[in-house]
């Protein structure tokens, strides 16, 4: 279900491999916020020419949040038992390397949430260290 889920996205999104995608999971909006924040970033390193972002209806206000960091993005709000379908696939037999997701506890291998609790390590770092896997930290980012 979660393969028909995707290939439904990337017909209907216009989703293809210079798209990078990010999936706001809701389960915390300090790192849906930091990850929006800093998508230029992990965009610029991608070699990117559109970004995707999917987010349930609990997530942040990601048009607020890219409409004052000027971003441009196309942002849609859809069932987060399909971003959960699609993440679960992903995990597992996906192969696209520009999409990443913020979900900190759902999946056994994802350990973002568990680090977050158990460490000193900010949003902000495991958005960039973790989720983006950028080069530098935050106050270090204009040559990233």
């Amino acid at each position: 279900m979660a393969k028909e889920i995707w290939d439904e996205y990337v017909s209907l999104y216009n989703i293809d491999d210079r798209t990078v995608v990010l999936v706001l999971a809701g389960e915390s909006k300090k790192i849906d916020s930091e990850a929006l924040v800093r998508l230029p970033h992990y965009v610029r390193r991608k070699k990117s020419n559109r970004v995707v972002v999917f987010k349930g209806k609990d997530s942040v206000d990601a048009e607020t949040i890219c409409e004052e960091y000027g971003l441009d993005v196309d942002i849609y709000e859809v069932p987060i038992a399909e971003l959960r379908e699609i993440y679960r696939y992903y995990t597992f037999a996906f192969n696209l390397d520009n999409i990443v997701f913020t979900f900190l506890e759902e999946c056994p291998y994802n350990y973002m949430g568990r680090i977050l609790n158990e460490t000193d390590i900010t949003e902000d770092e495991a958005v960039c260290l973790g989720l983006y896997c950028l080069r530098k930290l935050p106050g270090e980012m204009e040559n990233v």
